[in-house]
């Protein structure tokens, strides 16, 4: 992980779990901790998902440690955009050499 010069401790904190030098127990700085219990929200709630922009979505993640999390802050997050949900299924073949000797192809 990069970190600010202003997250020197933070960074250093993170290596020594890395390398099992914090011990059986962690403790989290207070940073980890939000004001807001409902990360979703306070990341997405005043974004118009009708007109988004990338720039509007630049900087605003939510990190988790397994994918059924994942698939839940997804659904989560899905409620705020309008329209219906599309599923679409991947009914290509994907190749992973090239068929052909022409440099054009």
């Amino acid at each position: 992980m990069r970190a600010l010069e202003s997250e020197r401790d933070f960074g250093a904190w993170l290596l020594d779990i890395g390398e099992k030098k914090s011990g059986s127990t962690i403790q989290l700085p207070l940073q980890c901790y939000l004001s807001i219990q409902d990360p979703i929200r306070q990341l997405y709630s005043d974004i118009d998902f009708s007109s988004v922009t990338p720039q509007e979505l630049k900087g605003r993640a939510i990190l988790n440690v397994n994918n059924e999390r994942s698939m839940e802050i997804n659904n989560k997050v899905l409620e705020f955009m309008p329209g219906n949900e599309t599923v679409f299924i991947n009914c290509f073949i994907a190749f992973d050499m090239i068929m052909s000797e022409d440099p054009q192809d």
